[in-house]
């Protein structure tokens, strides 16, 4: 593998655990750690670093809970992602559903 294509792939690791720490809940380290105690090697380093707190570490902060509520009923109703920004929110709390922040 050239270093650009491993560049590329960890990169492309950080953002799928910063968006999956915006869909989930809970993300347990505890399963991660055992893979990393049985010899995987994560291809992060500081794969923790990606992940707040508040995923692995209880409580889970009300926002994101109503976050993840909010986006199953759309998913329900078959209105995620698109629904998102017909629902009358500001601008800036349709973008935190579409998780980009």
């Amino acid at each position: 593998m050239v270093d650009h294509e491993l560049v590329d792939i960890q990169e492309d690791a950080k953002t799928c655990l910063v968006l999956c720490s915006r869909v989930l809940s809970i993300i347990s380290i505890k399963e991660i750690e055992t893979q990393l105690s049985l010899g995987r090697r994560p291809i992060i380093s500081n794969w923790l670093d990606y992940i707040p707190s508040t995923r692995y570490k209880e409580p889970c902060e009300l926002l994101h809970l109503c976050r993840i509520t909010i986006r199953a009923q759309l998913l329900t109703n078959n209105m995620l992602p698109n629904g998102i920004f017909s629902l009358l929110i500001p601008v800036r709390l349709q973008n935190y559903l579409n998780l980009e922040s």
